[in-house]
């Protein structure tokens, strides 16, 4: 099953799950790392859909610093779920694309672990 269609069995619309099969083909995920975004997302206040478009719009702001050097798909969610980790903890958090720009903002990206 690829990106796409695990996406949409777990709610995510065609078109933004195709969007994101496309950004990230070449940068898949192994079994595990699907496990854990699983996880991740669903000890979180927000949904898929949110997850997605989070991730999408983190991959493009960190590809307009450096091109060249794009994440792997892993620190990319391990990063959104950082920021709706901490967000979740606000009495009334954001949308979580919103909360993942100001933190890139406020701190950057960075690749090493």
């Amino acid at each position: 099953m690829g990106m796409g269609e695990r996406l949409q069995s777990v709610g995510v619309d065609r078109g933004l799950a195709e969007e994101f099969e496309v950004r990230f083909a070449g940068r898949s995920l192994e079994t595990e790392g699907w496990n854990d975004w699983v996880e991740a997302v669903d000890e979180s206040d927000y949904g898929w859909p949110e997850w997605v478009r989070a991730i999408l719009d983190l991959d493009q702001k960190v590809a307009g610093k450096a091109p060249r050097e794009l994440p792997s798909l892993s620190r990319l969610i391990g990063y959104v779920g950082c920021v709706a980790e901490v967000a979740g903890k606000s009495p009334i958090p954001a949308p979580l694309d919103e909360e993942v720009r100001t933190a890139f903002e406020d701190y950057g990206f960075a690749e090493e672990d």
